[in-house]
Parts: structure tokens; sequence; C-alpha cells
């Protein structure tokens, strides 16, 4: 994200998702305009629905919420926050220590932009069309390729 221009973007570990938390409150706070993007990937997946749901908590919007390999990810109210106004769901083949495909290997989330790729779980941050996904989703100024909810606030 940084050599597309995006000099705020941020890198950590599950452990820093509180940090995280505090970091996008503070940037709502001096730039209502800021475009928050959450994007967690394979357990971090859940990392990231877990901060969106705080963050709804306390009336703070997403921009876009992305889950990225979330394999364990289910289909449900808590993956989609109200908070968060777009959301994209970008899965592979499951996880070979989940069972691969027979087990779990994500579901599609109602609402969301959904997309399965032909690549495995491990594979997927540096995989072609996850790469071209993210950047459209988060590049495309007019936003046209992932409609805006209509159950956002």
């Amino acid at each position: 994200m940084k050599t597309l221009g995006y000099n705020n973007a941020y890198c950590g570990q599950m452990s820093h998702t509180d940090l995280f938390g505090q970091m996008i409150k503070q940037i709502r706070r001096d730039d209502r305009q800021a475009q928050v993007v959450v994007i967690g990937y394979s357990t971090g997946a859940n990392c990231a629905r877990t901060l969106a749901n705080k963050l709804r908590e306390e009336r703070v919007p997403i921009d876009l919420l992305v889950y990225l390999g979330g394999d364990t990810i289910k289909d449900g109210e808590r993956s989609r926050p109200e908070n968060v106004r777009r959301i994209l769901n970008i899965c592979g083949h499951g996880m070979i220590l989940l069972g691969y495909d027979l087990f779990v290997c994500g579901e599609e989330i109602k609402g969301a932009s959904n997309h399965r790729l032909d690549g495995r779980h491990f594979l997927l941050p540096t995989h072609a069309d996850a790469a071209e996904l993210l950047v459209r989703y988060v590049v495309d100024s007019n936003q046209m390729a992932l409609p805006q909810r209509d159950d956002a606030p």
C-alpha cells in the first residue's frame, strides 16, 4: 500500500489489534474524511473482525474490511459489523491444517464481495489475483467495484 502512495498504511501482528484500534480512533478524531481499511489474513481475519466489532461499539466507521483467507470466518452478524461500509472476502483452498477443502475453507459473507481463488491458503497474500482485488478495492476512488451497503452508517 505504501508503494501506491498510502503513507499511513501499517502492518502488524495479531497482538497489535488493540493498538490499531487506538490508531484508528485517533485518525478518525483528527480527520473525519480519512479512509480506513482493515485487512486481516488467516487467523488475523478473526482479529480484524473483532477490531471492527469493538469499533462498532464506539461508533467508529470503517470504510473497507478485508478478510483474506479467513477460513474460520462464518457468515453472521459478527462478520458483518454495521459500522463497516464494505466487506471484501477473499478465500482460496482451505488451510491444510484444517483439512484443506474438506472441512473449513471460508464461507461466503452475505452483503460482501466474495471471491474464491484457485490458490493455497498460505500463498494468498502473494497471489496475483488477491493483490489485484486488494488494489482495486482500496484504490478505486469511485468505489464502483464494491457497492455501498444500505445498512452502513
